[in-house]
């Protein structure tokens, strides 16, 4: 037999930035909550049932959502810089650099990493 409890997931993971295109660590760091923890849990109902509530889908509400349960993954960050001066991890700071159009990678980044189990589980 195997024990299940040994395939529970971890509900945060510390992940490090690289370069898009290098792929070099760029000395940011990121701590997601995956779909095992509460806040990711909970934007997830939360987002569904506005949508329920609302009547209708549009791709506003859906781009909406998307980015809502992204910065409620975004816990914790290191080494965020905007013109040199450090950014602290705020909610507002997080959706106003995911709000950034040229930094759409990194929404894409951040939503693989909390996709990616490997961060979560450990073998």
């Amino acid at each position: 037999m195997f024990d299940l409890n040994t395939l529970i997931a971890k509900e945060t993971a510390v992940v490090a930035v690289r370069h898009p295109l290098k792929k070099e660590p760029t000395g940011m760091t990121l701590t997601i909550a995956g779909p095992a923890a509460d806040a990711y849990q909970r934007e997830r109902r939360r987002t569904a049932k506005a949508r329920f509530d609302a009547g209708a889908v549009t791709i506003e509400g859906i781009e909406g959502a998307a980015l809502d349960l992204l910065v409620a993954c975004v816990t914790a960050w290191s080494g965020f810089q905007i013109n040199g001066e450090e950014l602290p991890c705020t909610p507002e700071n997080v959706r106003k650099v995911l709000s950034i159009p040229g930094l759409y990678w990194l929404k894409d980044f951040i939503d693989t990493e909390v996709a990616n189990l490997g961060n979560f589980l450990t073998i």
